[in-house]
C-alpha cells in the first residue's frame, strides 16, 4: 500500500524498538487472534469466493481509545530509548509533542479510503501491516491495488471465522487496528532512515524485524508470497 511519510514525528524516535517491545503492546487476546488467523492462512492460503464484506470486523471508533493507543506507543518507544540511554527528558518532550500532532488513522485514510478500505475495520489494519511488511522484505516494491484487495479479502475471510476475533469488543478491534498502523509507520520510518544512511540504522535490521514479527504471528514470508491471487504458497 502507498507509503505515508511521517517525517519528524517518527524520526525523533531514532532507536529502533525491539521486537518484544512491539509485541508487548498487544494483549494476549489480540496476539491469539493474529496468530490464529496467520496460522490458518499459512496452512491453506486461498482466495475467498467473493469479496469480503464482513461487518463483524467493523468497530465504532472512540477518540479516547485513539489517545490510549497513542500514549501506549509513545511509552513503548520512550521506555526502549531510556534503556539504551538515547532518550533524554528534552527528547521525550519533543517526541510527545510531535506524536500528538499526528492523527494516524486520518493519515492512512487519505490513501486507503479512495481505494475502498474502511478505517474502522480490523482487517484493514492487519492488511496494512502485513502488506507493508512484505514490501519491506521485497526492497520496497509495492504491490498493485488488485493484489492488495485480494490480501484484504483473504484476511477478512479468515478473521470472520476466528473465535478469538468474534470475542473482541469494539475497543479491542480499534486498539489492534491503530497499534498496527503506528507499528507500520514506525517500521517505514526506520527503513527510510536506513536507506538515507543514518547512523544506527540498516536495511537488513529493519527487514529482520519485519520478518520476525510476521513469523511471530505465524505468517512466514519464507513460505508465503503476495501474487495476483493474494497470499499464496511459494512455489505454487
Amino acid at each position: 500500500m502507498r507509503r505515508t511519510l511521517l517525517c519528524l514525528a517518527l524520526a525523533c524516535a531514532a532507536p529502533a524498538a525491539a521486537q518484544d517491545a512491539f509485541l508487548n503492546m498487544f494483549n494476549s487476546a489480540s496476539q491469539a487472534a493474529l496468530k490464529g488467523v496467520g496460522g490458518s492462512i499459512t496452512a491453506a492460503p486461498k482466495a475467498p469466493a467473493a469479496p469480503a464484506t464482513v461487518k463483524t470486523l467493523d468497530f465504532k471508533s472512540s477518540p479516547q481509545v485513539s489517545q490510549q493507543v497513542r500514549e501506549l506507543f509513545i511509552k513503548t518507544l520512550v521506555d526502549a530509548g531510556k534503556k539504551n540511554g538515547k532518550v533524554t527528558p528534552q527528547l521525550e518532550a519533543q517526541l510527545r509533542a510531535e506524536f500528538n500532532k499526528i492523527d494516524i488513522v486520518k493519515t492512512y485514510a487519505q490513501a486507503l479510503e479512495p481505494k475502498g478500505f474502511r478505517m474502522n475495520n480490523l482487517a484493514t489494519g492487519v492488511a496494512v501491516w502485513l502488506i507493508t511488511s512484505f514490501e519491506i522484505l521485497n526492497d520496497g516494491r509495492e504491490y498493485t491495488d488488485a493484489q492488495n484487495r485480494k490480501v484484504y479479502d483473504q484476511l477478512a475471510s479468515a478473521m470472520s471465522a476466528s473465535p478469538d476475533v468474534a470475542r473482541m469488543k469494539d475497543a479491542d478491534k480499534q486498539k489492534m487496528t491503530e497499534l498496527l498502523l503506528w507499528m507500520t509507520a514506525f517500521q517505514l520510518n526506520d527503513l527510510a532512515q536506513a536507506q538515507a544512511g543514518v547512523e544506527g540504522y540498516s536495511v537488513e535490521a529493519v527487514q529482520a524485524q519485519a520478518r520476525d514479527l510476521l513469523q511471530t504471528f505465524r505468517l512466514d514470508p519464507a513460505q508465503l508470497a503476495i501474487t495476483d491471487q493474494g497470499l499464496t504458497r511459494r512455489g505454487q
